[in-house]
């Protein structure tokens, strides 16, 4: 297994200096001396070919989310490109990583990524900015086109000394204080037993938690007109964990999400324009680059609407002193291969973001 390290001080050097750039899509490498394996350097590039007419056709023949979003994609200069081999032969460096950011995707890397950036002589760092103030970071080695593997973040201090592995990259944080919320004493039960299918012995909502359901129970939860049977978004796991406690209802746990999904997509499809998809799930080739309405589209075989786009959902984690849960089912930005019932998207239980919500089960209705 490949190894990626990179010196401490340059690491939270890249990722400020990334966060500067943001809303720009920034791609680069690292660097190290020619006799070590040690990140000390990297570049990002500023020449961006991204716009020019034969490039905008590359990128627009995967679908949508590339017309949609002009800064989705990068691609070098020839000419930069050239004058990086040229400073590197001078300065004896060597490239042993390469970076790009995510504008609105979870740090996951995907076939399109493979084909932009082949990288199998290098670690490939993907940090996303879906939350600029939150920047989370994966690394994987590419193995294939369609085979990468995720490997930990090895810190190291200037004399070469191992200071800190990161697991999945992520970075320690402070436990919310965003639970101060003022909860609605008027309320007996936002929900009604026609909310709730029935999936086995548990009885699922059939929609993701919406902004009315929320503010039913936190009178100051604040929405836009006209989107009050939108999915509730921004909210950590801790918030979604609090509203379940005051409804006496449950996050889904990683299993039971898995097993109701009823996943309609082909493990080795990675094709965006998939009709039969789009009949059930609001995806970057149907979303109009837009949150919508809960159950829009068709439910699933359990009666289950959204279980696969529109927004990421929270799950269940039983280890208090665990950082991180899981969040299922991709959104409305999502590519497909990202909305799979098998994707696990790691965040830590304080992160938020504009397409992160959750849903909730019950016992009992």
């Amino acid at each position: 297994m490949m190894k990626a390290k990179i010196e401490a001080n340059t690491y939270q050097k890249f990722i400020s200096e990334i966060q500067d750039f943001y809303p720009k899509k920034t791609f680069g490498y690292f660097f190290s001396k020619e006799d070590e394996e040690i990140a000390t350097d990297y570049y990002i590039f500023s020449e961006d070919s991204r716009k020019e007419e034969n490039v905008m056709e590359r990128f627009n023949k995967f679908g949508k989310y590339y017309e949609n979003n002009l800064n989705a994609g990068f691609l070098s200069s020839i000419q930069e490109s050239v004058a990086i081999e040229k400073y590197i032969i001078k300065n004896k460096l060597k490239k042993i990583g390469v970076f790009h950011t995510h504008l609105r995707h979870p740090p996951i890397f995907t076939k399109v990524d493979a084909e932009f950036h082949p990288s199998e002589n290098f670690w490939h760092l993907i940090i996303s900015l879906r939350n600029a103030q939150k920047p989370t970071i994966k690394i994987f080695e590419i193995l294939s086109n369609v085979n990468f593997n995720e490997i930990p973040v090895i810190l190291c201090d200037q004399s070469r000394n191992i200071v800190s592995i990161k697991g999945y990259g992520r970075q320690k944080v402070l436990n919310s204080s965003l639970l101060k919320m003022s909860i609605n004493n008027q309320i007996s039960d936002c929900f009604t037993i026609e909310d709730f299918a029935k999936c086995g012995e548990l009885f699922i909502s059939k929609t993701m938690i919406t902004n009315e359901q929320y503010k039913r129970v936190f009178k100051n939860h604040q929405y836009n007109i006209g989107e009050e049977k939108f999915p509730v978004v921004n909210i950590t796991w801790y918030e979604a964990q609090y509203f379940c406690e005051v409804t006496d209802t449950e996050l889904l746990t990683k299993e039971e999400w898995e097993l109701y999904a009823d996943d309609q997509l082909d493990p080795f499809d990675y094709e965006h324009h998939n009709e039969a998809f789009m009949k059930v799930a609001l995806y970057s080739e149907n979303s109009k680059n837009q949150l919508q309405q809960v159950a829009t589209l068709k439910p699933n075989q359990y009666g289950l609407y959204d279980m696969q786009g529109n927004a990421w959902e929270w799950c269940a984690c039983f280890e208090s002193k665990t950082e991180v849960a899981n969040t299922k089912g991709g959104s409305y930005f999502a590519f497909p291969e990202m909305c799979r019932k098998t994707v696990d998207q790691l965040e830590d239980k304080d992160y938020f973001a504009r397409d992160l919500g959750f849903r909730v089960k019950r016992r009992n209705v």
